[in-house]
């Protein structure tokens, strides 16, 4: 979930918005990564995973999991996520470096979280599940790269 600045409120006309992410591990291999819309809440515990995270870790305190959007006892209706079926912006990926993601199903999710029309729970980001050892680290907001939402729009 990203917090939007409150200066932009339902009178702003949302023109562009790009994500940008900061890869700094990768197996080799490049292939199409996508942002889709979350659609319900989760929460975000204070576990760490080992093997510079690629093993995952132990839950701790209400961790969002492969089962669960809020640990214990608040499941997925689908488990690894309850998110929208179409992508909101794909990028392609391959090595260490800066990623943008961006396009108009991007700019129309931002507009929805701040006309209200939908929750801001965030995008789930998903590469290639189809084979194993694909694994792409990407900074989270308590990593060195923090994730950068900008947000282009016309005050009316």
């Amino acid at each position: 979930m990203f917090d939007i600045p409150s200066s932009i409120n339902s009178k702003s006309q949302v023109v562009n918005v790009e994500l940008s992410l900061e890869m700094d591990r990768a197996r080799e291999g490049a292939f199409q990564v996508a942002l889709y819309k979350l659609t319900n809440e989760w929460s975000e515990g204070s576990s760490q995973g080992g093997q510079g995270e690629g093993a995952g870790g132990t839950i701790q305190g209400l961790d969002a999991t492969w089962k669960n959007r809020i640990h214990p006892g608040h499941a997925w209706i689908k488990r690894g996520g309850d998110f929208e079926i179409e992508p909101s912006a794909v990028s392609m990926v391959k090595g260490p470096g800066s990623y943008t993601w961006s396009g108009p199903r991007l700019n129309e999710d931002v507009q929805n979280w701040i006309n209200g029309t939908h929750r801001n729970y965030g995008w789930i980001l998903i590469g290639d599940e189809s084979e194993s050892i694909t694994a792409k680290r990407f900074s989270s907001r308590t990593g060195p790269s923090a994730p950068v939402l900008e947000i282009e729009y016309i005050f009316n």
